[in-house]
């Protein structure tokens, strides 16, 4: 198969694409061809087609990402590349909000966010579980407990086992 001129990937995840092909009288036809020559690579697990969307969803393994990135450019296929200026994406501007604001409260307290953020919701989690059973209906507290350890774990990351010490003298 040649180039497909009209195809573009508009989605990228590690072991997913979605590919669209533009609208017209030949979408039909640059659709079917795509498909099989992305079911002909070996690194594609599956190959979906949404015709309604004249789109393909490609699924692959995410470690393979750079052999099905090489055979989308071979394809003529222009890989996805998230924007330069992120002036419109939110995670971005929500990202940055929250790192100025823990910039501010690392420059006038000895704690950062990432501490604060969850021990304020475990302080109210077990606040919630001391008021009783009747007062459990706006927040239960097995929810804000909830919150406050992925919360935690979400901003300080997972914490590591500790390697395994083996008796050398057994």
């Amino acid at each position: 198969m040649g180039s497909v001129s009209s195809a573009r990937v508009v989605s990228a995840l590690p072991g997913r694409l979605r590919i669209r092909v533009a609208r017209g009288p030949s979408a039909a036809g640059d659709l079917e061809s795509l498909q099989r020559a992305l079911e002909a690579v070996d690194e594609v697990t599956e190959v979906l087609v949404r015709s309604h969307a004249t789109s393909l969803v490609v699924h692959f393994e995410a470690r393979n990402d750079a052999a099905v990135t090489a055979r989308l450019q071979g394809l003529g296929i222009v890989p996805w590349a998230p924007p330069a200026n992120h002036a419109g994406d939110p995670v971005a501007l929500t990202r940055g909000a929250a790192d100025a604001l823990n910039g501010a409260v690392v420059r006038r307290t000895p704690h950062d966010l990432r501490t604060l953020v969850p021990l304020a919701l475990g302080l109210l989690a077990a606040r919630q579980a001391m008021r009783g059973p009747e007062r459990l209906g706006a927040a239960p507290w097995y929810v804000l407990a909830w919150y406050a350890s992925e919360t935690f774990f979400k901003f300080n990351g997972q914490p590591q086992a500790p390697p395994v010490q083996r008796d050398e003298d057994n």
